[in-house]
């Protein structure tokens, strides 16, 4: 606010970062080649009805843009019920903040 810059509207993001599941029968196996990090981001206030999946693999990222039923096939894919999960959750977290608009430029400012 101090550059000139007006508070617009409260925004948030919600992101959870999974792992390619090790099997654990066979220790020494090394991982597919498949993605080994996905990341799960929403922003509730910006765009509920839409899920984000982000595929790390290597150098190369993979976005996909889906309706939040991604998330109920994403959960019945990794419950701790099914035989083989294939990604185990690490960590989630949610960002909640403020968009500030200066001139043509919105910008988002949150904390963790």
């Amino acid at each position: 606010e101090s550059l000139g810059a007006k508070k617009v509207c409260k925004w948030k993001a919600q992101i959870s970062l999974y792992k390619k599941h090790a099997d654990k029968q066979y220790p020494g196996v090394p991982v597919d080649k498949g993605a080994l990090d996905v990341f799960m981001i929403q922003f509730p206030t910006d765009a509920p009805d839409k899920c984000y999946l982000v595929a790390r693999q290597g150098e190369e990222d993979k976005v996909l843009e889906s309706g939040t039923g991604l998330q109920n096939i994403w959960a019945v894919m990794n419950s701790s019920n099914s035989s083989q999960p294939l990604f185990d959750q690490r960590t989630a977290l949610t960002v909640d903040g403020w968009a500030y608009r200066l001139g043509d430029f919105v910008m988002r400012v949150g904390s963790v």
